[in-house]
């Protein structure tokens, strides 16, 4: 959902904003009219860069522009240019005291966010070292301090990200980059796994024939396959969560060198010499007949070759077009860095492998990549250079200021729809970049969002909780859920509602969990039957743990197939375990549907469940608006066994209530001990 509804009661309290400029170090905007507050409005900001020979004009006023939606001419009414101050005493900065007041702090327009990227799955060894200098010059010299930035790798899930203000937080990451490259960074010259599943991989195709170079071939060209996918993955997700965080721009600095969009997959056979053989039979510790490996470090050969069809079968060029056009749409500007900067001609032959055309050929369509991917989202390739420090300097100073637009849409539809947005401005030989457009509300969700109370500095409990919404996306092609259980780990998976012609015969998931040593702990397998839209699946660990674990979700296979990743935090040792949320119709009787998805309808029952572990002295739930305030609803509680599990169940009717966010909170008592459990969902309609 778009913040721009949200922000039309930000922007009435103009005195309020102009006072946090002067305390964050801004300089007071220059304006010349500030917009009046209009109920049921939708508001949009518009960060805009117009540039002369490279470097951003200031001077401009609001005469000067012109903003269009969807061709349409729309007036404004909030001008601003901000100038952020910089090469500001790291100790003058503060971090937030939470990832919820980040959050908060990254919707504001008035706030730079950067997200420093190391793919570090293609970023040699050599390399590696010239990443770290060039980039603490260029943050020390353009963070203010209000701006955020975090530090991604492929092996970070976005809902990890932290973002903050202090220097020493990047230059510790660096540091364990660094680390992290000199022991485990890839290496052309070997086939040595970096991860479990590329451990599979090798243990898979090894020794499938008698040609080990022939093996040797397919495992690297798989192993490619699957990092370009971990790193596109990784940038997909970064841009949708971002969209999801913030209407301006994310300024995203992806140090890699590039990957080439046309890899080759192998054309033979899988199974070399074995077409048409029938699967070897066996006989498990148990005497039950299976087609699985029996030996240890056998090789599942129906699971090989099914993970060989997925990964031939991605279209990265694909993919990556699609990853420009998103970033674009979410105003996701990328300026990419190769850290390997000029490569000398003969640098394959000097390793022992001449250069050919081919190899020629493929280099350049690495750097081709990170040149399309920074042209189309008003970002800086920065490629075939040894000096990274210029460059970068003139970036600082190119993102040191610009110019923020606010209008109030004449399209008054809450469709949904993408609205494109295009700024001119009436002055020769000036470039202008902005942001792209934005996804219009919906009316459930424009009715939600008129609702909601003004934004608060503070954090609280009901706040915290609701900030969950914030990974509910229109676009959004899986959710999932999970929690931490003794022994056990509970993963919901749901596909979105609605028909979709894709999934009309049900889809197989896959779960997997490493622990954070990197281990895998866990695997289970489930299926989405149809009608049904999600399954709960139940992933016992191999080892003993308090965690906290990663877990990847997989739905489907082939082309078709969608992930998503999540992380578990440590299993709680209080009375009450984490919740479980299902979805049925108001009928007792009707069954109880696992909810990863927040998004519930007024003709849905909301159905909790959370695992008692100790006998209670006193339980009570309750539904709070936005507001935290209390409504008149009574919420059932009731003691019941779920698996063999005791659980605490809650059910609530949906029917009473209006389109807008609540929360289920629910407080129990055992002894001397007081606990709350706070549930976050959206009733849409």
């Amino acid at each position: 959902m778009t913040r721009s509804v949200v922000r039309a009661g930000i922007a009435a309290i103009s005195s309020t904003v102009l006072g946090l400029s002067v305390l964050l170090g801004q300089t007071p905007p220059t304006q010349e009219q500030r917009p009046v507050f209009r109920g049921g409005a939708n508001f949009v900001n518009v960060d805009v860069y117009p540039r002369r020979d490279g470097r951003l004009v200031d001077g401009l006023t609001a005469g000067d522009f012109q903003v269009f939606e969807d061709g349409k001419p729309q007036k404004i009414e909030l001008f601003e240019f901000i100038r952020l101050e910089a090469n500001v005493p790291d100790a003058s900065r503060r971090d937030p005291n939470s990832q919820q007041e980040a959050e908060r702090l990254l919707d504001d327009p008035r706030r730079r966010v950067f997200v420093v990227y190391l793919d570090e799955y293609h970023i040699s060894r050599e390399t590696a070292r010239f990443v770290r200098g060039p980039l603490v010059e260029f943050l020390e010299r353009i963070i203010g301090p209000s701006d955020l930035f975090a530090l991604m790798t492929p092996d970070v899930a976005v809902r990890d990200l932290i973002f903050g203000r202090r220097l020493e937080v990047v230059e510790a990451g660096l540091a364990d980059f660094w680390r992290r490259m000199q022991f485990d960074g890839p290496d052309p010259n070997t086939l040595r796994p970096r991860t479990p599943y590329e451990s599979f991989l090798y243990n898979c195709y090894i020794g499938r024939t008698d040609q080990p170079a022939r093996n040797e071939a397919l495992i690297r060209r798989l192993m490619d396959r699957h990092r370009m996918d971990l790193v596109l993955t990784s940038l997909e997700q970064l841009s949708a969560r971002m969209a999801s965080l913030r209407d301006e721009r994310t300024n995203v600095l992806l140090f890699s060198p590039g990957w080439p969009l046309e890899m080759p997959a192998d054309s033979g056979s899988m199974a070399w010499g074995t077409e048409g053989a029938l699967p070897q039979v066996g006989v498990t510790r148990g005497g039950r007949i299976t087609t699985s490996p029996t030996q240890p470090f056998s090789a599942d050969r129906t699971k090989c070759d099914s993970e060989y069809l997925r990964l031939v079968s991605i279209d990265f060029r694909r993919r990556f077009e699609t990853l420009v056009e998103d970033a674009r749409r979410s105003n996701v500007s990328f300026t990419t860095i190769d850290p390997g900067g000029l490569e000398a001609p003969n640098s394959q032959a000097a390793a022992g492998r001449p250069d050919t055309p081919a190899t020629i050929r493929m280099s350049r369509d690495r750097r081709d990549a990170l040149r399309t991917l920074s042209t189309n989202t008003d970002g800086m390739a920065i490629v075939d250079t040894n000096d990274l420090h210029t460059p970068l300097r003139r970036l600082a100073d190119n993102l040191a200021s610009y110019y923020l637009l606010g209008y109030y849409s004449t399209n008054t539809n809450h469709d949904g729809r993408f609205r494109r947005i295009e700024v001119k401005v009436a002055k020769p030989d000036i470039k202008v970049t902005a942001r792209a457009g934005y996804l219009a509300p919906t009316a459930a969700l424009a009715r939600a969002a008129e609702s909601a109370p003004p934004p608060r500095t503070g954090s609280t409990p009901v706040e915290n909780a609701l900030g969950a919404l914030g990974r509910v996306r229109a676009s959004a092609e899986l959710f999932t859920y999970g929690a931490a259980w003794p022994g056990r780990l509970a993963v919901v998976a749901e596909l979105p509602a609605g028909p979709q012609a894709k999934w009309a015969n049900g889809a197989d998931v896959a779960v997997s969990v490493t622990s954070a040593s990197g281990a895998a702990v866990g695997t289970a397998r489930g299926r989405i039957e149809p009608p049904t839209r999600g399954t709960l699946l139940h992933v016992p660990l191999t080892e003993p743990s308090t965690g906290p674990w990663q877990v990847r979700v997989r739905v489907g296979s082939g082309a078709d197939a969608v992930d998503d990743r999540l992380d578990i935090g440590l299993l709680p040792d209080g009375p009450i375990g984490p919740p479980i949320l299902y979805r049925a119709t108001p009928s007792p009787q009707s069954p109880m549907r696992p909810a990863a998805d927040l998004q519930f309808f007024r003709t849905e029952r909301l159905h909790v469940e959370w695992p008692s572990r100790e006998m209670l002295d006193r339980r009570e739930a309750r539904v709070l608006g936005r507001n935290g305030q209390p409504l008149a609803l009574t919420v059932p509680l009731v003691d019941r066994e779920t698996n063999g599990q005791p659980v605490l169940v809650a059910d609530l009717n949906l029917a009473p209530l209006a389109s807008g966010d609540y929360v289920l909170e629910l407080t129990v008592v055992r002894g001397a001990r007081t606990e709350q459990s706070l549930v976050a969902f959206r009733v849409t309609r």
